[in-house]
């Protein structure tokens, strides 16, 4: 089968440490432990490291695009739903509003080779923009990298049940076992 994780993010689930962190500084601090949790995967038996796949919505999302672009692992596979990887679109939102002005987009196209991507994203997401998700599927197409992206009509800043199995299908298809 599959061994999962689940990381509890900065500000989310039951962790409040942090609580002075802007989003797109809590996504930057809980992409910085996943190579914590993933050196301790590699230590177990039964878990192949060189199948990773990262799944992630909203600041979930810029977790993933911000350890695809610095992390020291390969990621294979990555689900990233209601979210950018162009921070900078972010920073009118209040919600965002960082010291961070850089973000991992750049990173992303000179690093990501050899990792596929599902992106969605919804135009009735009145939360996340989806112009930089556009704009970087439109590059990673270019770049001949195996990118899917769903900009869904009718669709807001939720995780949907078809989303769920698109999702599904996707991580499946790409991480498969042998």
């Amino acid at each position: 089968g599959y061994y999962v994780l689940t990381p509890d993010a900065y500000l989310h689930g039951d962790r409040t440490e942090g609580e002075g962190l802007t989003v797109v500084e809590a996504a930057v601090a809980t992409s910085g432990e996943i190579d914590t949790l993933l050196d301790y995967c590699k230590e177990l038996p039964f878990v192949d490291i060189n199948r990773i796949g990262l799944i992630g919505f909203s600041m979930g999302g810029m977790v993933c695009y911000d350890y695809i672009a610095h992390g020291a692992y390969q990621i294979d596979a990555a689900c990233v739903v209601c979210t950018t990887p162009d921070w900078e679109e972010l920073m009118g939102n209040a919600l965002a509003y960082s010291q961070y002005v850089h973000s991992p987009e750049q990173e992303l196209l000179s690093r990501s080779t050899g990792t596929d991507y599902l992106i969605i994203s919804g135009k009735d997401d009145t939360l996340m923009p989806f112009a930089g998700s556009v704009d970087f599927y439109t590059q990673m197409k270019n770049q001949g990298e195996d990118v899917t992206m769903q900009l869904v009509e009718g669709h807001g800043h939720e995780v949907t049940q078809e989303d769920a199995l698109d999702i599904t299908q996707f991580m499946l298809q790409r991480l498969v076992i042998d």
